[in-house]
């Protein structure tokens, strides 16, 4: 009996010190995923979008990725006032920067996720060096951000096997009463030519 007591303590203990020995579950991180997530967490943690009012307010966000080294990607988000006959002072512009040669958030997320691979969105969009810029809207800004209104965004043909001299993913994002999302990277399309003048109208000016 003595015997048989002393053999279970001794599994008990063996399972004890195994348990306590084995690694943690790594975090699995969708580094693709996860960009998208935090480029989100970054406009609707930003102030300008605190106390949004889908009757009251139109919110543009627009995402430039460029496939080239030696260019990094823009973020902007644009508040407009629905009706335009009223006070206009709500109209504003915030651009979001990353460092110099950091080329996109998703490289700085991958970078972060290999030292931290259990940072959530929320952590990441805190923890990476992005500097927000707060801009009044000027008059030539207000014109062309309004023409949204107006753009004609239909499908188009994807030419197979076309290589872009100048490829930038362009991404707008609508949200108000409804809520619209178009890429591209065919600067022949009119809204991607629309978010190209946008930019040089506030970086112009800025």
């Amino acid at each position: 009996m003595n015997k048989l007591r002393w053999a279970l303590l001794f599994v008990v203990i063996i399972s004890i010190l195994a348990h306590g020995q084995q690694t943690p579950a790594k975090c699995q991180s969708d580094v693709e995923a996860m960009t998208t997530a935090v480029i989100q967490e970054l406009f609707i943690k930003d102030p300008l979008y605190k106390g949004f009012d889908p009757n009251a307010d139109v919110y543009l966000r627009i995402i430039d990725e460029p496939h080239w080294d030696d260019l990094d990607d823009s973020y902007y988000q644009i508040r407009l006032v629905k009706e335009r006959g009223k006070d206009l002072s709500r109209d504003l512009v915030v651009k979001y920067t990353i460092p110099k040669g950091s080329r996109s958030i998703y490289r700085m997320i991958n970078k972060a996720l290999v030292t931290s691979p259990c940072l959530s969105a929320l952590q990441l969009a805190a923890k990476l060096p992005i500097k927000r810029t707060q801009m009044e809207m000027t008059d030539e800004v207000r014109t062309l951000a309004e023409k949204v209104f107006d753009l004609n965004v239909q499908p188009a043909h994807l030419a197979p096997n076309v290589v872009r001299l100048d490829a930038t993913m362009f991404t707008l994002e609508v949200i108000g009463d409804y809520r619209l999302r178009v890429s591209s990277d065919d600067h022949e399309l009119e809204f991607v030519r629309w978010i190209i003048d946008l930019e040089n109208a506030i970086d112009a000016k800025h």
